[in-house]
């Protein structure tokens, strides 16, 4: 397992099998490098990215179930056919974290890809974390990304 450290408060273990995004591959997949890291793994088609904003006031004016619908009206406007298929609320880092599970469709394959994103509040910021995978790799990946979030604590 490697040990990583994100944003300078928070920790994570992921398998040998993963490789750490490039800002390119950041870009690629998420439109943006800055704020954002992440983790994926070519064969089985997986990825796991990490995402946060800035400290600041107006994250105290709202929670993060509103973040979470923020963020999936961007997946709706940016994601050919989303659907959300489930949400609920966990816990990542002892703090509650609202989540969910969707669809997709990739636009230039006939694929389809299976998601889950969970928001958490730490301090003055939001965490938003990630994992995509294909559709027929899900029973697995996702397993494996349970462990990660599993591992996710605050190192403050």
């Amino acid at each position: 397992m490697k040990k990583t450290i994100i944003n300078k408060e928070l920790t994570l273990l992921y398998t040998e099998k993963f490789h750490i995004m490039s800002d390119k591959e950041l870009v690629k997949f998420c439109g943006i490098a800055v704020n954002h890291w992440g983790i994926c793994d070519e064969k089985n088609h997986c990825l796991f990215i990490v995402s946060w904003t800035k400290s600041g006031l107006l994250n105290f004016l709202t929670d993060a179930k509103s973040v979470i619908r923020g963020a999936e009206r961007c997946m709706e406007k940016n994601l050919h056919n989303y659907r959300r298929t489930d949400s609920f609320t966990t816990t990542i880092a002892q703090r509650k974290a609202q989540s969910i599970r969707f669809t997709y469709e990739v636009n230039d394959a006939e694929l389809t890809q299976i998601g889950e994103t969970s928001v958490f509040r730490a301090d003055r910021k939001f965490y938003a974390i990630q994992y995509i995978s294909r559709q027929c790799y899900d029973d697995e990946n996702r397993g494996v990304c349970r462990d990660i979030l599993q591992s996710v604590a605050l190192t403050v």
